[in-house]
């Protein structure tokens, strides 16, 4: 980027390019590139090779914008190799909309190019910026049209008496006929039929774009850390807050430590240090609304939260980590027969070994990373029923408080009458399986 550019927007995307009606993943933009239309030949072959190799990379997007004579913007995006793959110069026609909550696309012309972004928020932001500037090109300020008092009064005269002359002609249309005799007409795209599968390359005179094969020229302005003791990227630029979500996310979005989202060990760390094992119905106890959602959105912003005083916040928060996460409750994933048999074989001893099918169930229904987070609240549940002389918390105690955020009764379960009866057979399975857990604890 030009030293006359700013960066508007920046997003983490994987580009697209749409060619003979399929998604191909973008590819790195070379000299030629920004030199000559490219042949069409080579194009297809590259697009077909793109398509089979199935491979795609994140990259880092700039909405860049320039003010010359008049406004001018460019989208411009490269890769953890520091390679360009999209530099294109916004036009009036061009259009930007969500074809899904996490993917847009960028129309002008015969080409179409594709995002897929990491979140749904990320999306929504990218899209207003780029419509923001494509309607500033639309409908610049008057500062900056060159249009002056005379050209306004003649072009309104004329568009007037034409309206006289012909009713069919609407205000509408006067309004615009006033505006394209005052406002020169954007420049065509100088190849804009061209299938060589590549943004169109900026001309020499060009007042946005100043023609980028070595993107050695552009500064990193912002170094990002991830730091594990508050679960937080630090660092971010403006607009990648969303990463810093920890509530309500999948899994393998959540940045982790040893397969165990940081954000619970954090927690953990937190409610031991405070000494809430040993605080009296722990996990039972419902904190002050207004100060557990305080430290829940200061986590998910990446403010971070130092004002953990207490104890049952803390403790709440872990609870709503489980509620809420997506896109099943950890022991729907054991399914209904599983939890129910669980439930059984655990008062009926005699029919089957509770242990041996415990184990049999889990290591058949959870994967790795499901499997390492239910062994991680197990053991924090044993922590807390270990201490049941001080706190209260028994194992039962723990499963009724717990197991309500381990399954949603909502799937599956309409008729109120079954949902309840599910609901009893999930605490007695939570119970079981916590039980289950103080017996490999105790036998090592």
């Amino acid at each position: 980027p030009s030293s006359k550019e700013k960066s508007r927007y920046a997003a983490q995307v994987v580009v697209y390019e749409l060619k003979q009606g399929s998604w191909v993943s973008a590819r790195a933009l070379g000299p030629k590139d920004d030199e000559d239309e490219g042949n069409p030949a080579e194009e297809e072959e590259a697009a077909t090779e793109c398509a089979e190799d199935g491979e795609v990379s994140w990259s880092e997007m700039h909405l860049f914008s320039r003010k010359a004579a008049t406004k001018a913007f460019r989208v411009v995006a490269w890769n953890a190799q520091e390679e360009v793959v999209l530099n294109v110069k916004l036009k009036q026609k061009m259009s930007f909309a969500l074809t899904a909550p996490d993917f847009g696309e960028l129309r002008g012309g015969d080409k179409v190019y594709g995002f897929y972004f990491a979140a749904a928020e990320q999306a929504d932001e990218t899209a207003a910026a780029v419509r923001n500037a494509l309607e500033e090109l639309k409908h610049p300020r008057a500062s900056e049209s060159l249009a002056s008092f005379e050209a306004v009064r003649n072009a309104t005269v004329e568009a007037a008496a034409r309206q006289e002359a012909d009713p069919s002609f609407s205000p509408s249309q006067a309004l615009e006929h006033a505006y394209s005799k005052t406002h020169p007409q954007e420049e065509e795209e100088d190849n804009p039929t061209s299938t060589s599968g590549e943004p169109p390359s900026p001309s020499e005179d060009d007042v946005v774009i100043e023609p980028i094969t070595n993107v050695s020229d552009f500064r990193h302005d912002t170094h990002v850390v991830f730091n594990a003791e508050k679960s937080r990227y630090e660092g971010l630029p403006q607009g990648w807050t969303h990463v810093n979500k920890q509530f309500g996310v999948e899994l393998d979005k959540v940045p982790q430590t040893g397969q165990v989202p940081t954000v619970l060990l954090m927690l953990e760390e937190t409610l031991k240090r405070l000494n809430g094992l040993q605080v009296t119905g722990i996990f039972r106890v419902a904190p002050d609304g207004e100060d557990c959602r305080d430290a829940r959105e200061a986590i998910d912003s990446g403010e971070g939260w130092d004002k953990f005083e207490d104890v049952h916040v803390v403790a709440t928060l872990i609870k709503q980590f489980f509620r809420d996460l997506p896109p099943v409750g950890l022991l729907n994933r054991l399914d209904d027969h599983n939890v129910a048999k669980i439930a059984h074989v655990a008062t009926h001893p005699d029919e089957e070994d509770p242990d041996a099918l415990i184990r049999s169930v889990l290591d058949a229904t959870l994967d790795a990373p499901h499997r390492s987070l239910l062994d991680w609240l197990f053991d924090l549940m044993a922590d807390v029923v270990l201490r049941a002389d001080a706190n209260k918390m028994t194992s039962k105690n723990m499963a009724i408080v717990m197991s309500p955020n381990l399954y949603s009764t909502a799937l599956g379960h309409g008729d109120p009458m079954a949902a309840i009866t599910m609901a009893q057979k999930v605490a007695d399975c939570t119970n079981a399986i916590l039980d289950w857990r103080l017996r490999q604890r105790a036998a090592a």
